[in-house]
This record gives C-alpha cells, sequence and structure tokens, in this order.
C-alpha cells in the first residue's frame, strides 16, 4: 500500500485523519443464498427460515439491522486496537456514519513501510466486513427476532396438534400478537 491509497475525512472544521469507507449503497437484505446456507447451520428447513424472513416486519428488520451496525462497530474498534494497539480509536463520521475513521494513530507523515501495511491489513479487513454484513444482518434478525416468534409458533402448533384443532400449515408465516411487533 502507497501513502496515496489512504483517504481521510473529517467532520467540520476539525483535522482529517485516516479512514475507510464503510457507506452501503446495496441495502442489506441477504440474497437467498447466504438465508440458505444460514437455514442449514441453525438446524432450520430453508424454506421455512426463507418463508419467516420474508414475513418480518419493517420494524423488525430495522431491529436486526441496528443490532449488526452495533456489532459491526464493535468489531471494528476491537481490530483497530488488534492493528494498530490500545491507543486506537474507531468512530463514525459522516451524514450516514459512512466513515469509520482511526483516532490515536501516528501523525501520518511519519508513516513508513510498517504503517502502511497495518493500515492496508485494517481496510482489507473492514471492507471484508461489509462484504459480510447481510450475513450479519441475516443472523440478528434470526437471532433476535425471528427464532423467539418460530419457537412460540411451534409450540403453538404442536399444542394444537395434541388437540387435533391446529388448521394451519406446519410451517406457515409468523404469527405474533399484536404487542409483539411480530409479523401477522
Amino acid at each position: 500500500m502507497k501513502k496515496s491509497d489512504v483517504r481521510f475525512h473529517r467532520d467540520g472544521y476539525g483535522p482529517s485523519h485516516p479512514a475507510v469507507s464503510v457507506k452501503m449503497y446495496n441495502g442489506c437484505d441477504p440474497p437467498p443464498a447466504v438465508l440458505e446456507e444460514l437455514a442449514g447451520e441453525f438446524g432450520e428447513r430453508p424454506a421455512r427460515f426463507l418463508e419467516a424472513v420474508k414475513a418480518a416486519t419493517d420494524s423488525q428488520r430495522e431491529d436486526a439491522y441496528r443490532c449488526a451496525v452495533e456489532t459491526g462497530w464493535a468489531q471494528l474498534q476491537t481490530l483497530a486496537r488488534e492493528v494498530f494497539g490500545p491507543r486506537a480509536e474507531v468512530y463514525s463520521e459522516g451524514r450516514s456514519s459512512g466513515w469509520a475513521v482511526v483516532h490515536g494513530l501516528p501523525d501520518f507523515d511519519s508513516w513508513s513501510g510498517p504503517e502502511l501495511a497495518k493500515w492496508g491489513r485494517f481496510a482489507r479487513r473492514v471492507k471484508q466486513g461489509l462484504v459480510d454484513f447481510p450475513r450479519s444482518f441475516a443472523w440478528h434478525l434470526w437471532a433476535n427476532v425471528l427464532e423467539p416468534d418460530l419457537d412460540e409458533h411451534d409450540e403453538a402448533a404442536a399444542h394444537a396438534a395434541d388437540v387435533d384443532t391446529f388448521a394451519g400449515p406446519a410451517c406457515g408465516t409468523l404469527q405474533a400478537d399484536a404487542g409483539k411487533g411480530g409479523a401477522a
């Protein structure tokens, strides 16, 4: 990596700092292949899992997105300290928090081969995190929103089957109480 490859960002009139663009242009909905892979990891039938994801409400998606973003920023902080040492701090900057800006680094003018190599490693891993974001979003959607609803749905279905009155499909859409914010 060359010095000219390092990008900078600053908010307002303060000093600029080395930064990596973390803007997402294509949304975060996971492609079906990612969902099918996760379904297998969670021991779910892919069709049921895909149906549950499609049935998630906007509020559930926003909650999962927020969790995935928070997890991503925490991972960036850990990565920065791993690569640059304990003084490194990562901040989000920009109108939509589209820049991962690193503070606590040596003065950029003093950077040479080792510092540039560290920055290159950091930037590559940040970009890989962006590629993995749809998977993180799907995992948070599943773990925090869908799995509890599906467990309740399964329990209700099992109970209904015991009394021979359940007429719905075995893996139908999520049925949640209005107070829970689930899909109708």
